[in-house]
């Protein structure tokens, strides 16, 4: 079904959403001299390969994560789980595992609707090396408290951006197909989130990475966007303030509050001391820049 709606649909690759509005600031526009409109589309293109990325590797750490449960290669964190609780937990993952995968595809078939049957060519097998190459090396030397950490905050991530997708296209078609994907990234936030509240007393995750992590997924695209603006590790104020500008618009500002939120449901039950002020203002390198700009109303 999901499949069938994308081939019906034609797209722009300056508004592949449908969205109909800018999502960045006007400020963004006057700071890109080689042209706005190729900024937008190298920026939709690019967070759609990254998506489509993600979910591949997902495909293949996911039954890592099984294997490790299964040949109890995490024995501290499931010591006293039953039979029947860890067959939940496999189960569970395994039903991640069958989202992923159709993820993965309906990206896939994004990609080659949009942009042309030789974008597959081009990614296809270079992206299965590269993402079997990092899934490996995370499932073979990571932590799983620290995979499943990176994992559920990298599902928040999707979800708010295909939450605000969902909320802003105008094509119902589309509006239909990020639903189900939305309602599935939910499933799997809700399931590492019960997993990792069951085990919380044995986690130890340090502040500082959680909150770092947080930071490269404060905002719809940054990554990108930071290349583009040729701002390396935004930490200088100036960088900073510059990234704010570029991002204060109604889509983006929406976006960060409601990523932070999601992020913060984890993050509390760690350290349930720690406020979601206090939080927010971590995540956003609150040192009254963000917090001092104007509040975009629209674009």
């Amino acid at each position: 079904m999901i499949n069938q709606l994308i081939n019906e649909l034609t797209f722009n690759p300056l508004d592949p959403f449908f969205i109909k509005k800018d999502i960045f600031s006007k400020k963004a526009k006057r700071l890109l001299p080689s042209g706005y409109d190729k900024f937008i589309e190298k920026f939709y293109r690019n967070w759609l390969l990254w998506t489509f990325n993600g979910e591949l590797e997902s495909t293949i750490v996911y039954p890592g994560i099984i294997d490790g449960i299964k040949n109890k290669k995490y024995e501290k964190y499931f010591s006293d789980f039953s039979i029947d609780d860890r067959n939940f937990i496999i189960d569970n993952f395994n039903k991640i595992f069958e989202d992923e995968a159709a993820h993965t595809e309906h990206f896939l078939n994004l990609l080659k609707t949009i942009y042309g049957d030789s974008i597959a060519e081009s990614i296809s097998d270079n992206s299965l090396k590269l993402a079997s190459i990092a899934a490996e090396h995370k499932v073979d030397n990571g932590d799983f408290v620290e995979l499943l950490f990176f994992y559920y905050i990298g599902e928040c991530y999707l979800w708010s951006c295909f939450y605000q997708i969902y909320k802003k296209t105008t094509d119902p078609d589309l509006c239909k197909i990020f639903k189900k994907i939305l309602v599935e990234e939910a499933q799997h936030n809700n399931h590492h989130y019960k997993l990792m509240k069951k085990i919380k007393d044995k986690i130890k995750i340090d502040l500082s990475l959680i909150i770092d992590t947080c930071r490269d997924y404060r905002h719809f695209g940054l990554e990108f966007v930071k290349r583009e603006f040729i701002i390396a590790d935004a930490n200088t104020k100036k960088d900073h303030y510059i990234l704010e500008l570029i991002y204060n618009s109604q889509f983006h500002r929406e976006f960060n509050q409601l990523a932070i939120k999601k992020y913060y449901q984890l993050i509390k039950i760690l350290y349930p001391d720690l406020s979601i002020d206090e939080f927010t203002a971590m995540v956003n390198h609150n040192d009254g820049t963000w917090s001092s700009l104007p509040i975009a109303i629209d674009n």
